[in-house]
């Protein structure tokens, strides 16, 4: 086979690009690798971080007040939502503990009046008060669990 000039220069100038081409791809999945993970690692720091402060505020409330310490976790919950992975979300349970506070003010004079409604109300709300706050604390710890397995 004869090789003139010409072609071992068309056929090097191939071999460039495909080499540059391949250099260009590894560089791409290198960056989006290190993006990731630095994505994750911020991910764990934000809710680690957000984690203990929760904790450190939560244990400062009277837990003999479940309604009050629900509202504290509703307000972090909105706050930190947005970082939880969709399957550790909790809102079937925040959105039924938000309607019955709206069934509250609706007919707060109706429950209040009628002292046996008032007591049964106030212990479904404090049962979902509870739930809600252990819901809370459990998907805040799996969240931060996966992350963690997935920085090791």
């Amino acid at each position: 086979m004869n090789f003139s000039t010409e072609n071992i220069a068309i056929i090097t100038s191939f071999l460039t690009a495909f080499i540059a081409i391949c250099q260009a791809m590894f560089s791409v999945r290198s960056f989006y690798k290190n993006r990731l993970d630095k994505i994750v690692i911020l991910r764990y720091e934000k809710l680690y971080d957000f984690y203990q402060s929760y904790l450190q505020e939560f244990s400062k409330l009277d837990i003999s007040n479940p309604s009050k310490t629900a509202i504290y976790s509703r307000k972090r919950y909105d706050a930190i939502k947005f970082l939880l992975d969709e399957e550790f979300r909790i809102d079937d349970s925040y959105n039924e503990l938000t309607e019955m506070i709206i069934e509250y003010i609706k007919n707060k004079d109706l429950i209040i009046e009628d002292s046996d409604e008032y007591e049964e109300f106030r212990q479904e709300l404090n049962k979902k008060c509870i739930k809600f706050d252990d819901l809370f604390k459990k998907s805040l710890q799996k969240q931060l669990s996966k992350l963690y397995n997935k920085l090791n």
